[in-house]
């Protein structure tokens, strides 16, 4: 049984808070124990309401936040490692997208949706050399497991619904409050004002650090994605602004989209991308990605190699006489 209620989780607005909380539980371990207790009691939650579901929404409805007098509509997709591939979530997704005339999507995701036209984030831009080169690292160190991972996930794609691990790979998944779906995974992120208290705080501290320890940079990515669309309201005369971002990042944009006093260097450079226009916003674009991929190859290069170069040296002696 959770040591928590949702009503209770949700509305806490800090890591202290949650500290409080299991304190007053009788919980006496440091703060890694409180959170490891705390994300599955939120799995537990999660899964419990989940597990509830029957029916689809009919359509696909954004989280809608007006900043200036700008609506900012985010769409938050399942995307995965096999991306957004399922026919009938696809055509669910695409419905809405597809009429907007100016769609801003997370890297990668507009390959999947129709849309006619759009731009895409450099969320990669936050990484830095650090973060690149150690989410390369990362993910060479855990090639097996990742593949792994996408041959279950094919499987799971396949059966749909599985109540007992409390995720929907389909349209149901939006019958879900956009705060419970975050936590539909086992060891999930903690809801968006806890996430974000945990993440920005370790950020502030030493974001070398924590680009090492989190390559991947979830809550940053978030609010750079924050940023840049304020920044296009401002280049572009069109309203409302359209994000689809992978929807672990969506409540999480909405927090730093609702906050009118946010001034983060992350934020900041976030809206000076978002500003850029034409050719000058390409460019930024390109040469972010380039040097992204290329420290992130180098950092997974340097566990691949060795592996790959293993793997066909002892193949090559099996084969050859």
């Amino acid at each position: 049984m959770p040591d928590i209620d949702w009503e209770t989780l949700r509305n806490l607005h800090s890591i202290a808070d949650l500290q409080r909380h299991y304190r007053e539980k009788g919980f006496s371990g440091d703060l890694p124990v409180i959170l490891r207790k705390a994300r599955d009691d939120f799995y537990a939650i999660a899964s419990a309401h989940a597990a509830d579901v029957t029916q689809a929404p009919s359509t696909f409805t954004p989280e809608i936040v007006v900043r200036d007098g700008v609506e900012y509509h985010i769409y938050g997709v399942i995307h995965g490692m096999l991306g957004g591939d399922d026919k009938d979530y696809l055509r669910f997704v695409s419905e809405p997208i597809a009429s907007a005339d100016h769609v801003i999507f997370e890297n990668g995701l507009n390959y999947f949706y129709k849309h006619q036209s759009g731009q895409v984030i450099p969320d990669f831009a936050v990484l830095g050399l650090s973060g690149s080169l150690s989410m390369g690292f990362y993910v060479g160190l855990s090639f097996p497991i990742r593949l792994w991972e996408l041959f279950t996930e094919f499987f799971k794609r396949s059966k749909g619904r599985n109540a007992s691990e409390g995720f929907l790979f389909d349209a149901r998944y939006y019958s879900l409050d956009p705060e419970l779906r975050r936590g539909v995974e086992p060891q999930p992120p903690l809801p968006s004002k806890l996430q974000i208290d945990l993440e920005m705080d370790n950020w502030n501290r030493s974001p070398f650090r924590s680009r090492i320890k989190d390559p991947f940079a979830l809550v940053p990515r978030s609010m750079f994605m924050a940023g840049y669309a304020v920044g296009v309201s401002r280049a572009r005369p069109e309203r409302p602004v359209i994000l689809v971002v992978g929807d672990l990042h969506t409540m999480e944009i909405v927090r730093f989209l609702e906050d009118p006093t946010l001034d983060h260097p992350v934020f900041r450079t976030g809206l000076q991308h978002g500003s850029s226009k034409g050719l000058r916003r390409k460019a930024k674009f390109l040469g972010a990605k380039i040097a992204h991929l290329t420290l992130a190859a180098l950092g997974g290069g340097v566990i691949l190699i060795p592996i790959l170069t293993a793997l066909m040296w002892t193949a090559m002696r099996w084969l050859l006489p």
